[in-house]
């Protein structure tokens, strides 16, 4: 069979039923909407040969439980929608997506430089988009792991940004005299982020 010809992996007729599945090593591809609304879906193991993962394949998933998510796969856009259960999460600077939430509190939020990036300027953004599109959403803590070379954010939302890389920059677009108290800053000692 040709690569070519492989198409991405999509499941129906048992969104009621599942409770766990395991995606085996040799899977690259999660299709659009894979999982969608399968409801008692609890977890979900995903193989590190993963690389991409497409649009709202966990969308409607209420009872799915914190996953890892393979340091290289893509993301798509609205992946998360209504996955009420997941409260921390790690992602790599190498898949974020638009919109991943919808407006969920989200307890603990890490970020970790993608290992297969070779890039120097790394960047990672953090919005109400990215996080959102238009809810409001809380973020308790986000952890910035060393390696990751600068961070977007704004800080509406966020309760704790916590830097642990001493040359990680922090870029901020929402630093107004309205919101520039609603996060507290940690970072190591010497950091440059804090000037």
């Amino acid at each position: 069979l040709d690569e070519n010809e492989l198409k991405p992996l999509q499941i129906s007729g048992c969104s009621d039923t599942v409770t766990q599945i395991t995606i085996p090593k040799g899977v690259r591809t999660i299709g659009a909407a894979a999982f969608l609304n399968f409801k008692h879906l609890k977890k979900i193991n995903l193989s590190d040969t993963i690389s991409d993962i497409r649009e709202m394949a966990f969308k409607g998933c209420e009872m799915l439980s914190p996953m890892d998510i393979p340091v290289n796969a893509t993301l798509g856009n609205r992946l998360f929608f209504g996955c009420n259960n997941i409260h921390k999460i790690t992602l790599s600077t190498a898949n974020i997506a638009d919109e991943l939430f919808d407006g969920q509190k989200i307890n603990e939020l890490h970020i970790v430089k993608s290992k297969y990036d070779n890039i120097g300027n790394v960047s990672f953004a953090i919005n109400n988009y990215t996080f959102g599109g238009g809810s409001w959403n809380v973020i308790d803590k986000v952890i910035v792991e060393p390696g990751v070379k600068s961070i977007e954010v704004s800080l509406i939302g966020i309760n704790k940004l916590i830097v642990k890389g001493k040359n990680t920059k922090i870029i901020s677009y929402d630093m107004t005299k309205d919101n520039i108290n609603e996060t507290s800053l940690y970072t190591v000692k010497g950091a440059k982020a804090v000037k």
